[in-house]
Protein backbone atom coordinates (compact mmCIF):
# COMPACT_ATOMS: atom_id res chain seq x y z
CA UNK A 1 0.00 0.00 0.00
CA UNK A 2 0.96 3.53 -0.82
CA UNK A 3 1.06 5.94 2.03
CA UNK A 4 -1.37 8.90 1.62
CA UNK A 5 -1.76 12.09 3.44
CA UNK A 6 -5.30 12.24 3.49
CA UNK A 7 -5.47 15.99 4.40
CA UNK A 8 -3.82 17.25 1.67
CA UNK A 9 -7.25 15.90 -0.30
CA UNK A 10 -9.93 18.59 -0.81
CA UNK A 11 -12.49 15.57 -1.27
CA UNK A 12 -10.84 12.85 -0.21
CA UNK A 13 -13.83 10.55 -1.21
CA UNK A 14 -13.06 11.46 -4.72
CA UNK A 15 -9.82 12.43 -4.61
CA UNK A 16 -8.64 9.02 -3.59
CA UNK A 17 -10.15 7.27 -6.96
CA UNK A 18 -7.63 9.23 -8.96
CA UNK A 19 -4.92 8.37 -5.94
CA UNK A 20 -5.68 4.48 -6.38
CA UNK A 21 -5.97 4.64 -10.23
CA UNK A 22 -2.64 6.50 -10.80
CA UNK A 23 -0.42 2.30 -10.15
CA UNK A 24 -2.64 0.70 -12.89
CA UNK A 25 -2.19 4.27 -15.09
CA UNK A 26 1.11 3.98 -14.90
CA UNK A 27 1.28 0.61 -15.55
CA UNK A 28 -0.53 1.42 -18.63
CA UNK A 29 1.80 3.80 -19.91
CA UNK A 30 4.89 2.14 -19.18
CA UNK A 31 3.50 -0.90 -21.41
CA UNK A 32 2.43 1.65 -23.86
CA UNK A 33 6.06 3.22 -24.18
CA UNK A 34 7.27 -0.26 -24.13
CA UNK A 35 5.17 -1.93 -26.69
CA UNK A 36 5.83 1.29 -29.46
CA UNK A 37 9.49 0.59 -27.97
CA UNK A 38 9.40 -2.76 -29.33
CA UNK A 39 7.34 -2.22 -32.44
CA UNK A 40 10.47 0.74 -33.11
CA UNK A 41 13.06 -1.79 -32.55
CA UNK A 42 11.85 -5.08 -34.48
CA UNK A 43 11.04 -2.51 -37.27
CA UNK A 44 14.31 -1.11 -36.93
CA UNK A 45 16.48 -4.10 -37.01
CA UNK A 46 15.73 -7.98 -37.54
CA UNK A 47 16.25 -10.12 -34.87
CA UNK A 48 17.35 -13.04 -35.84
CA UNK A 49 20.11 -11.29 -38.16
CA UNK A 50 23.74 -12.03 -37.73
CA UNK A 51 24.17 -8.53 -37.54
CA UNK A 52 26.61 -7.22 -34.66
CA UNK A 53 23.91 -5.04 -33.87
CA UNK A 54 22.16 -8.52 -32.33
CA UNK A 55 23.75 -8.75 -29.24
CA UNK A 56 21.72 -5.28 -27.84
CA UNK A 57 18.63 -5.82 -30.27
CA UNK A 58 18.04 -9.41 -29.02
CA UNK A 59 17.99 -8.77 -25.25
CA UNK A 60 16.35 -5.28 -25.84
CA UNK A 61 13.62 -6.92 -27.72
CA UNK A 62 13.25 -9.79 -24.63
CA UNK A 63 13.23 -6.95 -22.29
CA UNK A 64 10.85 -4.89 -23.93
CA UNK A 65 8.01 -7.82 -24.76
CA UNK A 66 8.26 -8.76 -20.62
CA UNK A 67 7.97 -5.09 -20.00
CA UNK A 68 5.10 -5.17 -21.87
CA UNK A 69 3.55 -8.45 -20.60
CA UNK A 70 4.31 -7.43 -17.21
CA UNK A 71 2.49 -3.89 -17.08
CA UNK A 72 -0.28 -5.19 -18.19
CA UNK A 73 -1.01 -7.75 -16.15
CA UNK A 74 0.42 -5.58 -13.00
CA UNK A 75 -2.87 -3.02 -14.51
CA UNK A 76 -5.64 -5.83 -14.67
CA UNK A 77 -4.69 -7.46 -11.71
CA UNK A 78 -4.46 -4.31 -9.91
CA UNK A 79 -8.11 -3.26 -10.71
CA UNK A 80 -9.76 -6.06 -8.94
CA UNK A 81 -12.36 -4.30 -6.79
CA UNK A 82 -11.24 -6.07 -3.26
CA UNK A 83 -9.54 -3.83 -1.49
CA UNK A 84 -6.52 -3.67 -0.90
CA UNK A 85 -5.84 -3.29 -4.41
CA UNK A 86 -6.47 -0.57 -6.38
CA UNK A 87 -9.33 -1.14 -8.01
CA UNK A 88 -11.06 -2.15 -4.48
CA UNK A 89 -10.03 2.07 -3.46
CA UNK A 90 -11.39 3.39 -6.56
CA UNK A 91 -15.24 1.13 -5.89
CA UNK A 92 -15.41 2.43 -2.32
CA UNK A 93 -14.75 6.26 -4.18
CA UNK A 94 -17.22 5.45 -6.59
CA UNK A 95 -19.99 4.31 -4.62
CA UNK A 96 -22.97 5.48 -2.36
CA UNK A 97 -21.15 6.36 1.16
CA UNK A 98 -23.09 3.44 2.59
CA UNK A 99 -22.22 1.17 0.26
CA UNK A 100 -18.40 2.33 0.26
CA UNK A 101 -18.49 2.02 4.07
CA UNK A 102 -19.59 -1.43 3.86
CA UNK A 103 -17.31 -2.40 1.47
CA UNK A 104 -14.11 -0.73 2.49
CA UNK A 105 -14.80 -3.14 5.99
CA UNK A 106 -13.75 -6.02 4.18
CA UNK A 107 -10.04 -4.61 3.65
CA UNK A 108 -8.99 -6.36 6.35
CA UNK A 109 -9.82 -9.66 4.40
CA UNK A 110 -8.53 -8.41 1.17
CA UNK A 111 -5.58 -10.81 1.05
CA UNK A 112 -7.36 -13.70 1.60
CA UNK A 113 -9.75 -12.78 -0.37
CA UNK A 114 -7.03 -12.21 -3.07
CA UNK A 115 -5.13 -15.32 -2.10
CA UNK A 116 -8.54 -17.55 -2.57
CA UNK A 117 -9.45 -16.10 -5.83
CA UNK A 118 -6.19 -16.33 -7.53
CA UNK A 119 -5.07 -19.67 -6.03
CA UNK A 120 -8.40 -21.42 -5.93
CA UNK A 121 -10.57 -20.21 -8.61
CA UNK A 122 -10.41 -19.97 -12.60
CA UNK A 123 -9.85 -16.23 -12.14
CA UNK A 124 -6.97 -15.94 -13.56
CA UNK A 125 -8.22 -18.34 -16.78
CA UNK A 126 -11.25 -16.79 -17.35
CA UNK A 127 -11.29 -13.37 -16.47
CA UNK A 128 -7.46 -11.71 -16.30
CA UNK A 129 -6.01 -13.83 -18.98
CA UNK A 130 -8.26 -13.16 -21.55
CA UNK A 131 -8.92 -8.95 -21.10
CA UNK A 132 -4.46 -9.56 -20.80
CA UNK A 133 -4.30 -11.33 -24.52
CA UNK A 134 -6.89 -8.87 -26.06
CA UNK A 135 -4.33 -5.94 -24.15
CA UNK A 136 -1.90 -7.38 -25.36
CA UNK A 137 -2.91 -7.63 -29.14
CA UNK A 138 -3.96 -4.13 -29.14
CA UNK A 139 -1.05 -2.58 -27.68
CA UNK A 140 2.03 -5.20 -29.39
CA UNK A 141 -0.15 -5.24 -32.35
CA UNK A 142 2.15 -7.32 -34.98
CA UNK A 143 4.16 -8.05 -31.92
CA UNK A 144 1.72 -9.34 -29.59
CA UNK A 145 2.69 -13.11 -30.47
CA UNK A 146 6.72 -12.24 -29.84
CA UNK A 147 4.87 -10.39 -26.65
CA UNK A 148 3.22 -13.53 -25.44
CA UNK A 149 6.09 -16.24 -26.90
CA UNK A 150 8.66 -14.43 -24.79
CA UNK A 151 6.50 -14.63 -21.76
CA UNK A 152 5.53 -17.91 -21.82
CA UNK A 153 9.11 -19.13 -22.09
CA UNK A 154 9.88 -16.65 -19.09
CA UNK A 155 7.28 -17.89 -17.10
CA UNK A 156 8.62 -21.66 -17.77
Amino acid sequence: PVPVVYENLHNPKKDMIWVAAAGPITNLILATISALLLRAVVNFGNPASSSPLTVVIEPLVLMLAFSVYINLLLSIFNMIPVPPLDGGRVLVGLLPYRQAAAWSRIEPYGMLIIIVLVFFTNLFSYVISPVLNVAVHLLAGPQSGLVLGVTRLMMR
